[in-house]
């Protein structure tokens, strides 16, 4: 009876198709190849058992379903998404976003052994963090707590790691005040709860930490106080956690991405193994010119150099291979 991916086989699948060789030479394209990631949304069992189905085809396929904090949401009834009728209150336990994961997550095991797909691995996908509001942030003053000292210690700490490759940075006051409100605000602790307690409950195989509206230091900090809440507070050392480190443009927005190149290209590259090695995440996100939403017909041609460079710098630089998730098309 074939049972949901762990990590541990997921990071397996992606060491297998590694497209370098272990000294960083790419392989030939005919032997690279892409894990395909599938957005799933109620009705859960429709979308799924397409997905399911396509895994389970001729000799069967790795395929990454991915459950956003949205869908899950969604599923788990949360009056913000899914509004009941007058006199109908949606009940405060389960949680939703908990609830909505373990209806889908256990809606794809009964169809994985109704069509024995062997490779199918769960993902939680889009778990962003919190609206960054500097101007309300910076201008709010910090309440002294537990909360805001353990913040503004995650964040000296990230400045003092990322220095090697962003150079010396220097908050003003108003910075760090915003800094300091984001990572001890009650909406970053719900947040925090959230993606914690749906990992706890699911168990999933991949995870996604979405902080990219985030400045960088809050990036550095916030996806190691969730990774190393993962993995210290929980003991969950088998999710493959992926780090995101700029952001995937939208469609419409006029925003134009910037190709890299020589040392500016170079230096992005210090600057993401930096990243993983400081948080310990095992996947990573970075744009490379594609566009979320893409509409029919709009095409984003994919920065094949910087993926390369960027790609086996982490090779080389961590010592193992990191998937890299494009999101957008």
């Amino acid at each position: 009876m074939p049972h949901l991916l762990t990590g541990r086989q997921l990071k397996k699948c992606f060491e297998i198709f590694c497209p370098f060789e272990k000294d960083g030479t790419l392989k030939p394209e005919d032997e690279r190849v892409t894990i395909l990631a599938s957005n799933i949304n109620p009705p859960v069992d429709l979308q799924g058992r397409a997905f399911v189905m396509a895994a389970a085809q001729g000799d069967q396929s790795p395929m990454i379903i991915q459950i956003s904090y949205n869908s899950m949401n969604l599923a788990g009834g949360k009056a913000t998404h899914f509004k009941p009728p007058a006199g109908v209150i949606r009940q405060n336990y389960p949680p939703p976003a908990v609830d909505g994961a373990k209806l889908t997550v256990e809606v794809l095991e009964h169809l994985i052994n109704q069509y024995g797909a062997k490779y199918v691995a769960v993902s939680l996908d889009h778990f962003n963090v919190p609206k960054f509001n500097f101007d309300v942030l910076s201008k709010a003053p910090v309440k002294k707590s537990l909360e805001s000292e353990l913040a503004a210690v995650k964040i000296k700490d990230a400045i003092d790691f990322m220095e090697p490759a962003f150079g010396k940075i220097e908050l003003d006051d108003k910075t760090l005040n915003a800094y300091v409100n984001f990572l001890s605000s009650p909406e970053y602790q719900e947040f925090k709860r959230d993606f914690l307690n749906v990992v706890a409950a699911v168990k999933p195989a991949w995870g996604m930490i979405d902080t990219e509206r985030l400045p960088p230091v809050l990036v550095f900090a916030v996806t190691k106080d969730i990774c190393d809440a993962i993995r210290k507070d929980l003991g969950n050392r088998d999710v493959m956690l992926e780090a995101e480190l700029g952001a995937t443009g939208q469609s419409g927005e006029e925003v134009e991405y910037v190709k890299l190149r020589g040392k500016d290209l170079e230096n992005f590259a210090k600057q993401v193994a930096l990243f993983i090695k400081y948080t310990g995440a095992e996947g990573i996100s970075y744009p490379i010119g594609m566009v979320h939403a893409a509409k029919k017909g709009e095409k984003h041609e994919p920065d094949m150099e910087k993926l390369e460079v960027v790609q086996r710098t982490l090779l080389l630089e961590v010592g193992e291979y990191i998937p890299f998730a494009q999101h957008g098309g």
